[in-house]
Formats: structure tokens, C-alpha cells, sequence
């Protein structure tokens, strides 16, 4: 069957209607359609929010694999897990609502592949940068969604080039900031410098951007714009739209130029994408401690994340309590006045008023003092890996510290977190290659909340205390010794505050 047929035919789920409905192509996908029918197998799609881009790219490879006489593989490329899933699910749609005489006998279908019994034919979802992924696998075509957002998209890019071949690659994406490898694609084909043809969508295409709501006087941008061909309706809603989200993001999210696509941004956000954006962020004010509201029992179980600085200004040292079984954060503390030593006393005192918590620390540096002093109080319920090490932060492990915590973003585990702690990880960038934060902020509680997640997730195994009634005695005599007032006061340190033991 013709896609131009097919497609229009086919069932997709309608987020406004909330309802499965027939394929109702708008604007933007009956252009992209006739190019990608046109016979262009290296195309780029600069597109503004929420046109159903993704959707028709979808519907297309959908298309050639039904028709299939051979076994081709078309594979979906996204920055996320969850974006693939997301992706392969409305292949599943498609496939599922079928009439009957058109389902092919199916060979295989799971989370990620749908393979058809009798071309031998596939449609199947990657995450950029998994192991063992799109390396692995030869492409008849390729669909890589939401490019630019990818880790390494040249090393990505690479690896779908020499995979593909002489098939079709489609790469589609709204834009995310001037000089990235997408933007650079864009102006070497816009000026004839390689093989890529680009199709732009602005949000001035789709008839849903418009608001009924009076505009009232028009600034003289918006006069500019009118005279332009942008209609009051368009204006209005453009307006409202800046108005919740700020000229630079509105601008990025909804271009409605190919020059305005690119203009803003100068980095990636490292945690990109609709899940950070649904935590909520909690005011627990600027104070050293940061208690969550909520009960808890004397059965419940807490890990602490710890980072450890020099206590001498500048960097914060930083723990963060996880309730181990709803993965909630519960409990912060910072500063960056309270020295390595009494750093350890301060986790001591945390770890026992949450029930003897396990605690992770950075062994890298200052850490290493807070490991040493806990070990001498007596503190079992320390991590370590496979081989007794506390953590250690290297090139490798850092990234995949980083990598567990996306994965708990995206997997929309936290619910709420300290607002201090969610702009860090709102600001954290991709940069020289790996996860950071920009000059001139921190990633403190980033870093103890990191540490604690992976505690919880991670696979080296635990070395638990044994309760045991003499161990319990030495470590109160130890504590009591190790926190008793010297001769000086070490600044931040409040000898006065009631300790649990």
C-alpha cells in the first residue's frame, strides 16, 4: 500500500482528545511526508515543539516495514530510554490496531524489536550511548530523534553512518544551541557544503498555536511581527507563551525563523527532558540542615550520600539522607566552614538519628579523613565495593554516577526534592565531554544525593554492622571521646547541640 494511503489510516493515540483516533496529518507532516517520499535519504528536520514530527517520522518507517519483502531494519534512535519506549510504543499502536487481513505474522516483538515472520523485516528502538547498542547493528534506515540532546551525537552520528550506508537517515529535533553539531549540519547544507537537505517547521505552521484572548496594544516587536504575516491570534498566544517561559526558552522551544532556532543557548543541560521538569522543588530555606516534612519508623530504612570539602570556605561539604524504600530524599545538611573530622562526627550524629543509615562516602581526597575517623568511632554500616574500597571518583565511575542519576530522573522516581538541589541539577551541563556545572556554581548536594541513589543501586556489595550489645558499647565510649570539647572551638561546630548517643 501506498504510504500516502496508509499512513492517514493509521491509529495513533490524540493527546488533546485523550483518545486512539485515525492519523489526521497536519501542515507540518504532509510536507515531511512528501520529502521523505521524495527519495532525500539524508534529511534534517529543525522543528518547533510538539508538531507530531517524531509521530510521522514513526508512521513512515512503519509504512516501509509493513510493505517489507526483504529483511529490512529500520532502528529509532533516542536520547533517553524512556523517549525510545515511548517511540516504539506508538510502532506497537500502529501494529495493534491493524485491521486483521493487514497484521503480518509477527517473529518477535518485545520492549525494543517487533520483527515481521515473513520478511524477516524489523522496526526497533536504541538509546544514544548504551552499550552494546546501534554499534552492533546494520540499518536499512534510521530515525534519530531528538539529536542534539544525545551525549556524543558526532560519535552517535559516526556509528548511523557507517551502519546505514546508502539507506535513509532522518535526523529531527527542535534546536539546542548555536555552534552543536546539529546547528552545523543545518548551515553546511543550507549552503550547499554537504549531501543533508533541511526542512524547517516553525510553530507559526500549526492552526493549534493561536488563543482567542483580546491582544490589546501591540509592542513594536509585535507590530513587526503582524506586519509579517503573524495574525492577533498567533500574537496572543505568542505572548502568553513568553510570559511562562522566558523570551531566550520560548525562542528555542518555538522558532519561528531558522535563524532564531539556533540563537539562544550555549550549553546542554546534562538532565534534559519533561522529568526533571515535574519534580517539585521544595523550599527548605538556606539553614545548614534541610528537613523534609513526613514520618518515619524506627524500621525504616536511610542511606546518606557524603561529599567532603576542606571546610575553609569556598566548596560545601554536603550529605543527603535517601529513605531506601520510597527513594525519597529526606534529610540535607551542608557547609563549608566544618573541617574534615568534625564533618565525620556531624554524618555520625545524622546516621544514628536515622537508624543507623549506611553511608557512602567519596574516598577521593578530604574523604578519606571522614572514612578513617568513622572507622575509629566504630561505624560499620560503611559502602564499599567488591575488592573493600570505599568509592573512589574516576573519569569512568563519574560518569556512571551520573548516568544512575539520570536514569532515576527519568524513571520518575523522586517526587519532590530541596529546590537548592533541584537548580543543580537544572543547571548541570554537558561539557569537554562530560557531566559538569557551569563556573561559578556548585554541585554539592548534587554530588551527596548522587553518592546516595547509587548506594541504593548500585551492585558492589554492603559490609553490615552486627548487632552486637559490645560493639554497641565501644562505639558510645568512642563517640562520646572522639566529640568531647577541645581546648578551641573548630569553627562551625556548635558543641552545644544535643547528640543521640
Amino acid at each position: 500500500m501506498d504510504p500516502q494511503d496508509l499512513i492517514p489510516a493509521l491509529t495513533i493515540f490524540n493527546k488533546e482528545k485523550a483518545r486512539l483516533n485515525y492519523f489526521d496529518l497536519n501542515e507540518a507532516q504532509k510536507e515531511l511526508l512528501e520529502t521523505l517520499s521524495s527519495g532525500h535519504n539524508r534529511i534534517l528536520v529543525v522543528k518547533a515543539r510538539q508538531l507530531g514530527i517524531s509521530t510521522l517520522v514513526r508512521a513512515w518507517h512503519f509504512s516501509q516495514w509493513l510493505g517489507a519483502s526483504q529483511p529490512l531494519k529500520l532502528g529509532v534512535v533516542c536520547h533517553t530510554r524512556e523517549a525510545a519506549e515511548n517511540l516504539h510504543n506508538t510502532d506497537k499502536t500502529f501494529l495493534a490496531n491493524l485491521p486483521r487481513a493487514l497484521q503480518p505474522l509477527m517473529d518477535k516483538s518485545t520492549a525494543k524489536t517487533i520483527r515481521s515472520k515473513s520478511s524477516g523485516a524489523e522496526l526497533k528502538a536504541f538509546t544514544a550511548g548504551a552499550q552494546g547498542g546501534t554499534r552492533s547493528y546494520v540499518f536499512s534506515m534510521a530515525h534519530l530523534s531528538e539529536f542534539p540532546f544525545y551525549e556524543n551525537p558526532e560519535e552517535t552520528l559516526a556509528t548511523i553512518l557507517a551502519a546505514v550506508g546508502d539507506g535513509q537517515i532522518v535526523i529531527e529535533s527542535s534546536p539546542n544551541m548555536a555552534g552543536d553539531l546539529f546547528n552545523r549540519l543545518v548551515v553546511d547544507a543550507l549552503a550547499g557544503k554537504n549531501e543533508w537537505k533541511v526542512v524547517f517547521f516553525p510553530w507559526t505552521i500549526h492552526s493549534v498555536y493561536t488563543s482567542t484572548d483580546p491582544t490589546g496594544k501591540l509592542t513594536e516587536e509585535e507590530k513587526a511581527l503582524k506586519k509579517s504575516g503573524l495574525t492577533d491570534g498567533q500574537i496572543s498566544w505568542r505572548r502568553k507563551q513568553i510570559g511562562t517561559l522566558g523570551m531566550d526558552k520560548f525562542i528555542r522551544e518555538y522558532p519561528r525563523t531558522i535563524e532564531e532556532a539556533f540563537r539562544s543557548g550555549k550549553t546542554t543541560s546534562y538532565f534534559w527532558g519533561d522529568a526533571a521538569e515535574e519534580i517539585k522543588g521544595v523550599n527548605l530555606g538556606t539553614r545548614e540542615d534541610r528537613k523534609y516534612k513526613g514520618d518515619r519508623n524506627d524500621s525504616d530504612r536511610f542511606i546518606i550520600g557524603v561529599d567532603v570539602s576542606a571546610g575553609v570556605g569556598g566548596d560545601y561539604s554536603a550529605l543527603s539522607v535517601i529513605h531506601i524504600d520510597t527513594m525519597q530524599p529526606v534529610f540535607h545538611k551542608l557547609s563549608n566552614v566544618i573541617t574534615p573530622r568534625n564533618w565525620a562526627a556531624e554524618i555520625l550524629t545524622v546516621a544514628q538519628e536515622y537508624n543507623n543509615a549506611k553511608v557512602i562516602v567519596e574516598g577521593n581526597s578530604y574523604g578519606g579523613a571522614v572514612i578513617e575517623a568513622l572507622k575509629e568511632w566504630g561505624y560499620k554500616a560503611l559502602y564499599k565495593t567488591g575488592d573493600g574500597k570505599p568509592f573512589t571518583t574516576t573519569g569512568a565511575s563519574r560518569i556512571r554516577l551520573f548516568e544512575n542519576m539520570k536514569q532515576i530522573i527519568e524513571d520518575r522516581i523522586i517526587v519532590q526534592m530541596d529546590r537548592d538541589l533541584l537548580d543543580q541539577i537544572k543547571t548541570c551541563i554537558w561539557s569537554n565531554g562530560r557531566p559538569d556545572h557551569p563556573d561559578g556554581s556548585h554541585d554539592d548536594l548534587l554530588f551527596s544525593t548522587m553518592l546516595a541513589y547509587w548506594g541504593i543501586k548500585g551492585k558492589e556489595p554492603w559490609t553490615e554492622a552486627r548487632d552486637n550489645p559490645i560493639d554497641k558499647w565501644k562505639l558510645l565510649k568512642r563517640t562520646k571521646a572522639a566529640t568531647a570539647p577541645l581546648p578551641w572551638k573548630p569553627t562551625g561546630y556548635d558543641y552545644g547541640k544535643k547528640k543521640p548517643w
